[in-house]
């Protein structure tokens, strides 16, 4: 069972309640981690909503082949009660392994982009990604007209 609400997502299984609000810095670094042995880049996951039903039923088998549907789930949702800092991701990740109907997981992987506006975070990601090449062009191409300005000044005395 699952209920959307202003702040993010609720669901019930296990005889437990978790919810899902927006990403905070620590659990983006959780779940870059969790991961990372996907073939998408972290940026890209907002093309999963346009998947097919076969593509989306290859990225289950993968997530649950390399492991990493419940620990992901388990990075996502916060057990009620709770601050996402002080959870118990083991357990939260056995609850999940252990009681989560797949339909379920299904939902809080859907609800996930939702939740996170992850078109937006892509866009963002990207910005981020050119400006850090950008920089790192103009970085790696002053050394060289310096070596270039220092070479000649010699020969000008």
């Amino acid at each position: 069972m699952s209920s959307a609400t202003t702040q993010g997502f609720t669901y019930e299984f296990g005889g437990k309640t978790y919810h899902q609000k927006p990403l905070v810095i620590g659990q983006i670094e959780q779940l870059a981690s969790a991961v990372e042995k996907l073939p998408i880049p972290l940026f890209e996951f907002s093309k999963f909503k346009s998947y097919t039903p076969q593509q989306w039923k290859d990225t289950l088998v993968q997530l649950l082949r390399e492991g990493i549907l419940s620990t992901a789930l388990a990075v996502v949702l916060i057990p009620e009660g709770q601050k996402s800092r002080d959870r118990n991701l083991q357990e939260i990740e056995g609850d999940i392994r252990d009681e989560c109907p797949l339909l379920t997981g299904v939902k809080v992987i859907t609800d996930f982009f939702t939740c996170n506006g992850l078109n937006e975070i892509g866009s963002i990601a990207r910005k981020a990604s050119d400006s850090f090449q950008s920089q790192r062009t103009e970085m790696t191409q002053q050394p060289q007209e310096q070596t270039h300005q220092d070479e000649t000044h010699p020969s000008q005395t």
